[in-house]
């Protein structure tokens, strides 16, 4: 009988050992200083606070505020960074405050804005538990 060479390599590949399993790199320790994700969350509260304290400022301790008239009068740059901060605490769910733009489009060519729309803010109610928003289907009509 005679033996090919695939039967050797057949033969070679069944008696070949295991390949040693490998354990998985240590991780590398963590540098000293703060936590990242610690500091992280300590900068999204600040940023959270920093907003709830400006959307304050701008109701004027009520429950709403034009705002259209005040942004005309910021550099526009001031605008934009102020549109764009209230639309982020108006899309945070822990920000009781509520964004609206009008469809219309204002246009004064001597202004530093030039092209804006209505902006309204609304501060939103809060529930005895101190949600915000309140539950509509909470409410209650007339007498029990």
């Amino acid at each position: 009988m005679e033996i090919t060479a695939a039967q050797v390599l057949v033969a070679a590949g069944e008696r070949r050992p295991p390949v040693p399993r490998r354990r998985p790199a240590r991780p590398a320790p963590l540098p000293p200083g703060p936590d990242p994700v610690e500091a992280a969350r300590e900068k999204a509260l600040l940023l959270r606070r920093r907003r709830s304290a400006s959307m304050n400022s701008l109701v004027r301790g009520g429950q709403e505020a034009g705002l259209t008239a005040t942004l005309g009068t910021l550099p526009w740059r001031a605008a934009i960074a102020t549109v764009v901060d209230l639309l982020q605490a108006s899309a945070d769910p822990a920000t009781p405050f509520f964004v609206e733009i009008g469809e219309e489009v204002l246009v004064d060519p001597a202004g530093a804005v030039t092209y804006a729309s209505p902006l309204s803010l609304y501060r939103l109610p809060q529930d005895v538990s101190g949600a915000v928003g309140g539950d509509s289907s909470a409410v209650q009509e007339g007498p029990v």
